[in-house]
């Protein structure tokens, strides 16, 4: 399960489909978003350094949806609801959307979100240093496309990772390449 922040750095970067599309490890992986986490993500900025770069440009959910890349997913049960409820006093709804459908059908997470971390228990998480570097890893890409996409996340998703993210180093890496 996507959460808002992660979906947002994974479009940011310009190659959505090949990160979601590239094994973890050997085993392919089928990701979803919660549809309160995708109503949140509903725009990236235009980025660069031109006039308009705040621009916000609208995310096209249908198309992701229409190719698989991606499946919306709803809170069906009354445990899931409640999960979410207990959640959204302490994280933002689409986290705890996310955490909640996760937790309760058995899913892992895809969350860069520090707090909403601390509510995962035993759900598996990754982020998006994560994705991104197992995406140049395997599917084999070049030094300036991983550069680019990174800082494409950089200037249109405003993220970088944590000084104590395990690949923050590896991500600097990857940045300095032209």
């Amino acid at each position: 399960m996507l959460d808002t922040c992660c979906a947002l750095n994974l479009l940011a970067s310009g190659h959505f489909e090949a990160i979601v599309r590239t094994p973890l490890g050997n085993q392919a992986v089928a990701y979803a978003i919660a549809d309160v986490a995708m109503r949140e993500a509903t725009a990236l900025r235009r980025g660069g350094g031109g006039e308009n770069a705040e621009e916000r440009i609208p995310i096209d959910w249908t198309s992701l949806f229409t190719n698989g890349l991606i499946r919306l997913e709803a809170s069906a049960t009354s445990a899931e609801l409640a999960t979410f409820l207990s959640l959204t006093a302490q994280i933002d709804d689409g986290e705890a959307m996310t955490l909640a459908l996760a937790s309760t059908r058995g899913y892992g997470v895809v969350t860069d979100d520090r707090k909403a971390q601390r509510f995962l228990g035993g759900v598996p998480c990754l982020g998006t240093p994560d994705l991104l570097h197992n995406w140049s890893t395997n599917a084999a890409v070049d030094a300036s496309t991983l550069g680019i996409a990174l800082r494409a996340i950089d200037d249109r998703a405003r993220f970088v990772p944590p000084r104590a993210h395990p690949l923050r180093r590896w991500w600097n890496a990857a940045l300095v390449v032209r």
